[in-house]
């Protein structure tokens, strides 16, 4: 009996710290951002928090206190959007290059904008 309950926990503990390691940050990982629907009607998507994949195609405006305006290709089942996002001066992450993947994490504002709020390499 005791070998069996012995069992039962190594069980247990192994499955805890697989559960541990591979699991990402919690809840906190926001959804991907629908791209026709953010191109056709972006006020449906005001307030929320989205993450999106996309190639940085121009850099737009660039400014070191107010940051920069840059345009990103996205593709969201096989069709290409080309929309701009905000990356504030506040915010750090590698620099953008563009024809380079980034993974950008950031909400839609009142003004139908996407400003982001962390990035990082793909």
């Amino acid at each position: 009996m005791p070998k069996i309950i012995a069992a039962s926990v190594a069980i247990l503990i192994a499955g805890a710290g697989y559960w541990i390691l591979t699991s990402t940050e919690g809840s906190a990982v926001s959804p991907s951002l629908p791209a026709v629907e953010f191109q056709n009607n972006p006020s449906s998507l005001r307030g929320s928090d989205f993450s999106v994949t996309g190639k940085v195609k121009e850099k737009i405006y660039h400014s070191d206190s107010n940051g920069s305006l840059i345009s990103i290709e996205v593709v969201d089942n096989g069709e290409i959007y080309i929309f701009p996002i905000i990356v504030p001066g506040y915010i750090s992450g590698p620099n953008l290059s563009s024809e380079q993947s980034y993974i950008f994490n950031g909400s839609i504002n009142s003004k139908e904008r996407f400003i982001v709020d962390s990035y990082d390499d793909k």
